[in-house]
């Protein structure tokens, strides 16, 4: 990049060092909930036979989750991504127009 502008590399560093800074925290969050999942683990192996409390079960399920969340490359408290609507055109669009007419009709004036 040897005829870019000296601010737009500056930017990129930034923006690259940010990015490494983020994926540390991912990364060291990562491992305390791991380290949590295996405490639970053990002690639910040192008590032994049953079924897990409530309190037990739900803790163990919001650990999993924030580790698949993690995982995704989001912090804790992030909402995930929003996936975008769908857009339909051609065949697709006169088959839904079909299925459902009310919906698609024009606006009454």
């Amino acid at each position: 990049m040897e005829n870019a502008p000296e601010g737009s590399l500056t930017a990129a560093r930034e923006a690259l060092g940010r990015a490494g800074e983020r994926q540390a925290q991912i990364e060291a969050r990562k491992e305390v909930v791991k380290r949590q999942l295996r405490k639970i683990d053990a002690a639910r192996k040192a008590k032994g036979r049953g079924r897990p409390k409530k309190a037990d079960s739900g803790k163990r399920k919001r650990l999993e989750a924030e580790l698949i969340a993690l995982d995704d490359g989001r912090l804790p408290g992030e909402a995930p991504p929003r996936p975008l609507p769908e857009v339909r055109s051609g065949p697709a669009l006169a088959e839904a127009v079909r299925r459902d007419a009310v919906h698609y009709a024009a606006a009454a004036r």
